[in-house]
């Protein structure tokens, strides 16, 4: 699905590009900027927040299940084995070659995994095991739980804005190509005029800058 919105990113500004200027280096270079730009996000900027995202994920379904497990059954083996049926690969394969350890031993060494203040907290409150130990392993639940639905209203509104950024800009290009329709008698002057071809450039260069800020605003709030 990612594939296919830059697929429509690349294709539609290039196609636009040349509809209203004929001329297929412009057009060239509009597609090609956009195409750079794109391996850019998907090579550098996104697979630097991935990782951070992911270990993040694993940890607020680890620790949510974990807790639940090991409050119900009392035994720290059992829920970390029972608690990584929605974590990513990356944490099952580390839980994998931490097996054989005992499961005070795999917790600690998940911690240079997770490197989060939170899982410090609740892995220093299993191992003091003290008479208040639910009532702390409930608080940092109640913890995890509230950073899982900040992560899914990020999620949510960065859907939100993808949708609204896509559509605004789509309705931008629908008007460009009607007003470009409209001077169709007028065209063949128009081409070759300088002004024309600085205004045209002036537009995609504008839609080049809001992808900009609109991917660096997205990511920010991913990485929250």
């Amino acid at each position: 699905m990612r594939y296919l919105f830059y697929a429509l990113a690349i294709l539609l500004p290039a196609g636009l590009a040349y509809f209203v200027s004929n001329n297929l280096i412009f057009a060239g270079a509009v597609g090609l900027a956009i195409f750079v730009y794109f391996i850019f996000i998907e090579y550098i900027l996104r697979k630097k927040i991935l990782v951070k995202n992911i270990k993040s994920n694993d940890l607020n379904y680890f620790l949510h299940d974990f807790i639940l497990l090991y409050l119900d059954k009392k035994e720290v083996k059992f829920a970390i084995k029972e608690s990584c049926s929605k974590t990513s690969k990356y944490l099952k394969e580390e839980l994998r070659t931490l097996d054989e350890y005992s499961g005070i031993a795999i917790l600690t060494n998940l911690e240079n995994y997770f490197l989060s203040s939170l899982y410090s907290l609740f892995l220093l409150a299993i191992k003091n095991k003290s008479n208040h130990l639910e009532e702390n392993l409930k608080f940092i639940l109640n913890e995890n739980m509230i950073n899982i639905k900040k992560k899914e209203d990020t999620n949510k509104r960065n859907k939100k804005a993808l949708w609204e950024f896509s559509i605004l800009w789509l309705v931008s290009f629908i008007i460009f190509a009607i007003l470009r329709l409209s001077l169709t008698n007028y065209f063949s002057k128009l081409q070759g005029s300088f002004y024309y071809l600085i205004g045209i450039s002036i537009y995609f260069l504008l839609f080049f800058l809001s992808i900009n800020l609109f991917v660096f605003s997205y990511y920010k709030r991913e990485k929250l």
